[in-house]
């Protein structure tokens, strides 16, 4: 180098790209992840929600319908990329004073848009009691 000159060597300037695109490269795989995660939290929210709306209709059924549902239905999960779900409705069991307690559970099974399995379920117990809905 020439005295009285100022300035960066090349390899100063090549040390010096090198930390800037590392420093870019781990920002922009940190933003990756978590759109990632958001999108994961997306499809669970939209299961939940399916999950949920179920159980609601199902509570809001009068007794003499809720009684006569099948004890196993599929459910229409158009807003879940390869989605499945399933309403099981059993008896909680033979003890007397039991007959009209059903277990009521919700199970939803889903693709997530990464490719991974995931699996959401709710249960309740309803009982068949009280005063007949108009």
């Amino acid at each position: 180098m020439v005295e009285g000159t100022s300035g960066f060597a090349l390899v100063e300037v090549v040390i010096a790209l090198c930390v800037v695109t590392a420093a870019f490269v781990s920002v922009f795989a940190l933003a990756y992840q978590s759109m990632r995660v958001v999108n994961d939290m997306k499809s669970e929210l939209h299961a939940a929600l399916a999950a949920e709306s179920e159980m609601e209709r199902i509570r809001a059924m009068p007794r003499d319908q809720f009684m006569e549902l099948s004890p196993s239905m599929a459910l229409d999960l158009t807003v879940l990329r390869k989605g499945k779900g399933e309403v099981r409705i059993l008896p909680v069991n033979d003890e007397p004073g039991n007959e009209g307690i059903r277990v009521v559970s919700v199970r939803i099974a889903w693709v997530n848009r990464n490719g991974r399995a995931q699996e959401l379920a709710f249960a309740t117990l309803m009982a068949n009691r009280g005063k007949e809905r108009p």
